[in-house]
């Protein structure tokens, strides 16, 4: 079994990488096949962040198209180019082990910050959080299929929640905070493809640690552009979902024995997320009105994802990848000076 020590993620004056001083906050962005996005994003992270001064790590996996032209555009984001395919977990292990920050922020490509973003993060630091989870709000209102996956998949964040703290629950990767600290003390994000966020979670809530949900950092996300893509995204998560579940022994864990049984989660899905969007109104009527039927297909295709991975789970198990990528220290870095 492997140690606390040994799951530790390096930090920079470990591995050698050139390091800007200790600061504060550090942003480090998972960056795969984000050429439409990234600018979008780093330009948000440039417009509200004034003040806080964080140190900017973008970790590039898979396609580099563009990441060159960005680095010269901005100077003071680092640029890590992996060379490789890495999951968005170990993406952001790598930009842990080259950050400096005491607070490392999460953010994803797909998202925007919006004004007083890191402020409400460093506001609910200071109330004594060192694990913050900020709001989502959808970009694509008018877009029937990005509604439908931003009511499954993000309205559990809207900026309507209230601020509270998460019991049992994910925090969602694409806008979180933690302390070095803690992230040393969890290990890291696991090296999963997808559901990084729903372990690193529970390894959070294993440590007796309060997740604080705060509203008032809000990120616009972007979501599937057409069915197709909703479709085939929702079938994922259901899999992946499945399979971090049965890793972890959580809840659910036990239709790892009996497939089937993984169909009896969609009416379940279907009331909690109708209870959701009742308290909290993450649309306009005519938005949910046509994203309703692609909703509840979505569901379906989650459904289906869950009972695949129960029937493969029970064939072969569950594999994870590894937490740091061999070599990564020898990843090209572009303004790491």
């Amino acid at each position: 079994m492997r140690t606390a020590e040994d799951r530790r993620v390096s930090k920079p004056e470990e591995t050698g990488e050139p390091r800007r001083g200790d600061c504060l906050h550090s942003i480090i962005i998972p960056a795969y096949g984000a050429s439409d996005t990234l600018e979008w994003c780093l330009e948000g992270v440039e417009e509200h962040s004034c003040g806080l001064e964080p140190e900017v790590t973008v970790v590039v996996s898979g396609d580099e198209a563009g990441s060159r032209e960005l680095a010269d555009r901005f100077r003071d984001v680092r640029f890590v180019l992996a060379g490789e395919r890495l999951y968005s977990g170990q993406a952001r292990n790598v930009g842990a082990g080259v950050s400096s920050g005491r607070y490392l922020v999460f953010l994803d490509a797909d998202c925007r910050p919006c004004e007083g973003w890191l402020a409400a993060i460093e506001s609910a630091r200071c109330l004594g959080y060192d694990a913050i989870c900020g709001a989502q709000e959808n970009h694509d209102p008018g877009s029937a299929p990005g509604t439908a996956e931003y009511l499954i998949s993000h309205a559990t964040y809207s900026p309507a929640v209230p601020a509270h703290l998460i019991a049992r629950e994910t925090a969602g990767s694409a806008n979180l905070c933690v302390s070095r600290d803690l992230f040393d003390r969890c290990g890291g994000f696991p090296g999963t493809e997808r559901a990084n966020d729903y372990l690193f979670s529970r390894a959070l809530h294993s440590l007796g640690v309060d997740i604080r949900f705060e509203p008032r950092s809000r990120v616009v996300h972007r979501n599937a552009a057409t069915a197709a893509e909703h479709m085939a995204g929702q079938r994922m998560r259901g899999y992946s979902n499945a399979m971090a579940r049965f890793r972890s022994g959580a809840e659910a864990s036990s239709i790892r024995g009996f497939a089937p049984l993984a169909f009896a989660l969609f009416p379940v899905r279907a009331y909690r997320l109708a209870k959701l969007c009742i308290r909290v109104r993450p649309g306009s009527p005519a938005e949910m009105l046509r994203a309703t039927p692609l909703a509840v297909a979505g569901l379906l295709a989650w459904t289906w994802g869950f009972y695949e991975a129960a029937r493969e789970y029970r064939r072969s198990g569950f594999e994870e990848e590894p937490r740091l990528p061999s070599g990564w220290e020898g990843y090209e870095t572009l303004n790491g000076g």
